[in-house]
């Protein structure tokens, strides 16, 4: 764990020996299949430590999501006042300034301001900017002559063209972008064009990660060496990217010389079929990690429906087929899928009311999925976010709320100390959650004489040791995102709580030094 005083964050000194290596596996086509060519993957070239700085990087290239939001094609910010452009005349950019950006300045910008477009063309390419990213990187394959050689690294990056050839998101690549393109002259018509293009596409879609603008909009970004990381549900990695999105990978669990260096490409609180199926469908392989090849998500349960035959047992998936562990019923995949769908709708259409009305559907729900169902986590972590708000905005909560908010993070600290071990943003996030109630309740106890001075200080010191190690896990956060900026707001509000914890101490000493004379 990091020392909450340490600045920088421990195990931000540049490590004096190599601490990775890159490997080739030869189990193609394996659960072991690799996004990269030949099967790299990253190893540790040595033992590391918890919180210990493995790689930093730079992104080769950055732009928008598909389907993502307008924003500056220079740096990505969002455009309150557009500025086109005055080269291209068609860049929609936050500000003169951004002209001069290398992000769209140069070759693409010239490229842009030589196209003769139709009305239709033009609104083709300013009303989305799903063509942005694979065009900047077709222009940098294409011209970028003084950066070659990670070009030709990104080349060599798993696109995975045959297993995609034809398929739906093939289709919808030629027609969303590569077709847009072609028609506004911007690349060509013929077939090895297209293949580069879906190459380009397809690499995108297997390597790319997913990072934040500094005003929270979701980017892609390609990294060439932290695309080498192995996948497992369980990782031992810790991601963070800055606001000038470096990427800082960290080992988050311990990882002895020669292991591979892995992170969770999915979310750690998502069900077996659901992550699998992201996988198959986005990364093309099959995942058979020991927490997959677990029906029971290493007792978790994350996947668990409640048997209503036996009414007792659990629901789990063993092998294609889903049967109670308790009085051995089989229940047809369609069903399961049909309740998994209906409830889904539920939680869905649940995503905009007030707490009342969330517990509520929580309550429905646990009579029929166990109370880890990655369903139930969702609505719990809803719940939370909500009374997080109350407690911030200084909203006078009852007894009542403040011991369901302690104990709804009570049942989600156990899951995420398993899915998501070691260094956990996520734990870090709900730990700093869970103190706010742990106080505000040791308060109203207190004012309410239902507790004396010593079983305040007991509480405030349990909010203590919440505080502590949340900051523990959170001081690795970039200072610019939401997490560094709840690092900053745990740091004060421990010095704060250590304060208090002060004065209550001497008050309790001055009260018994009172009652002995």
């Amino acid at each position: 764990m990091a020392d909450v005083n340490s600045n920088p964050p421990p195990g931000d000194r540049t490590p004096q020996a190599p601490i990775f290596t890159i490997q080739t596996d030869a189990t193609v086509g394996s659960s072991l299949e690799r996004r990269t060519s030949h099967c790299r993957y990253l190893a540790a070239a040595r033992d590391i430590k918890p919180g210990e700085v493995i790689l930093k990087e730079a992104p080769l290239i950055v732009g928008p999501r598909l389907e993502g939001a307008p924003v500056c094609m220079s740096c990505f910010r969002f455009i309150a006042t557009p500025h086109t452009c005055t080269q291209c005349h068609l860049a929609e950019l936050c500000s003169p300034e951004c002209e001069t950006n290398p992000n769209h300045a140069g070759k693409e910008c010239e490229l842009l301001a030589e196209a003769v477009l139709s009305l239709e063309d033009f609104q083709y390419l300013t009303s989305n900017y799903e063509w942005l990213l694979p065009f900047r990187i077709m222009v940098n394959i294409k011209h970028n002559t003084q950066q070659r050689e990670p070009w030709e690294k990104f080349l060599q990056l798993e696109a995975h063209m045959e297993k995609r050839r034809n398929t739906w998101i093939w289709e919808s690549h030629r027609n969303t972008i590569i077709q847009g393109l072609q028609n506004v002259g911007l690349i060509g018509k013929d077939e090895q064009e297209e293949e580069l293009a879906q190459k380009v596409c397809g690499i995108l879609d297997v390597n790319s990660f997913e990072i934040r603008s500094p005003e929270q909009e979701l980017l892609r970004g390609i990294f060439l060496e932290a695309s080498m990381m192995c996948h497992d549900c369980i990782g031992n990695t810790h991601l963070a990217v800055d606001k000038d999105y470096v990427m800082t990978v960290r080992a988050s669990l311990p990882i002895a010389k020669g292991d591979k260096i892995m992170f969770n490409y999915t979310g750690p609180l998502q069900g077996t079929e659901c992550r699998r199926d992201i996988l198959r469908k986005g990364k093309y392989f099959e995942c058979n990690c020991v927490r997959c090849d677990d029906p029971s998500e290493l007792g978790t349960y994350l996947s668990a429906l409640r048997c209503p035959k036996c009414r007792k047992g659990y629901i789990l998936n063993e092998k294609e087929e889903w049967k109670c562990q308790d009085c051995g019923k089989k229940f047809n995949t369609k069903m399961i899928q049909t309740v998994l769908d209906v409830a889904q709708d539920y939680v869905e259409d649940g995503s905009k009311v007030e707490q009342h009305a969330l517990e509520s559907l929580l309550n429905r729900l646990n009579t029929t999925f166990h109370t880890n169902h990655f369903l139930m986590l969702e609505l719990k972590q809803r719940l939370l976010s909500i009374y997080r708000d109350m407690i911030l905005l200084g909203n006078n909560m009852s007894s009542r709320i403040l011991q369901r908010d302690i104990e709804l993070c009570q049942e989600l600290l156990p899951v995420i100390e398993t899915v998501e071990p070691g260094l956990s943003r996520l734990r870090g996030i709900t730990l700093y959650t869970l103190h706010l109630p742990v106080v505000l309740l040791a308060q109203k106890e207190l004012q309410c004489s239902n507790s004396d001075h010593i079983g305040f200080l007991s509480k405030l010191e349990e909010a203590e040791a919440l505080l502590k190690e949340a900051l523990a896990l959170l001081i690795y956060e970039p200072p610019k995102t939401p997490e560094g900026m709840l690092a900053v707001e745990a740091k004060e509000a421990l010095k704060c709580l250590r304060e208090t914890i002060m004065d209550v101490k001497d008050q309790v000493v001055t009260s018994h030094m009172r009652s002995i004379q």
